[in-house]
């Protein structure tokens, strides 16, 4: 049987501090905050962790990219603390049924957004659309010289941030071994039109930067 690891140490409390910080990266998008209550669940991040453990319940499909499938111990983990539907992208329409989805660093060279079929939300509910968190080998906010990164030698792509939540611009570094299919995410999400939309977070360890989908954002490099 998986082992199962130690969830918040107090639920109410660390599940409060989780969720400001969210409330944070989504009204300030470009701002880095920190998740460190709690380790990742098996090849999980830590920040992915404890997003989902501070967001997900047994009300919220879960889909969970093929990193993730033979994770028994964050498959485990996650049932045990949160009871949530686990949906495989094996399944057939298992993406639009998802309140939350997560892609593994491993996924994203291979992930097709042309096919990705995330649910945007309607006009009338907005906000039950698909919140998508995708994890990245590295981040660096050039701003504040505010930098994450695995020391890989992944390849980076360089976005230009404005909107709601941003006093002028905000310059965001991502370190990837797969920048196109970045490249393609952000073209992808642009093609829904505002209140519809998918919020992106990016994560990179115990750290997030939030892309609510009315941020604006341009691609200014990519090496």
């Amino acid at each position: 049987m998986s082992a199962i690891h130690a969830g918040f140490v107090d639920t109410i409390h660390d599940s409060q501090y989780c969720f400001r910080q969210l409330l944070t990266a989504m009204s300030q998008p470009g701002t880095f905050v920190d998740l460190n209550l709690v380790q990742g669940f098996g090849d999980m991040m830590d920040a992915s962790t404890q997003i989902l453990l501070a967001l997900a319940d047994n009300s919220t499909p879960v889909w969970l990219s093929r990193q993730f499938e033979h994770d028994e111990v964050a498959k485990a983990n996650f049932s045990f603390h949160l009871g949530a539907e686990l949906l495989i992208s094996q399944q057939e329409d298992s993406q639009k049924k998802a309140s939350f989805a997560l892609i593994g660093v491993d996924d994203m060279a291979k992930f097709d957004w042309a096919k990705a079929q995330f649910y945007v939300g309607n006009e009338e509910y907005p906000d039950r659309s698909t919140t998508v968190i995708v994890e990245v080998s590295g981040l660096s906010d050039q701003a504040t010289n505010h930098q994450l990164s695995s020391q890989s030698s992944s390849p980076c792509i360089t976005l230009r941030l404005s909107g709601p939540g941003i006093e002028c611009e905000s310059i965001l570094s991502i370190e990837s071994n797969s920048s196109q299919s970045l490249k393609a995410m952000l073209s992808h999400r642009q093609n829904n039109h505002f209140p519809l939309g998918l919020d992106f977070i990016l994560v990179c360890g115990q750290q997030l930067v939030a892309l609510p989908r009315s941020t604006r954002v341009e691609i200014i490099s990519c090496m």
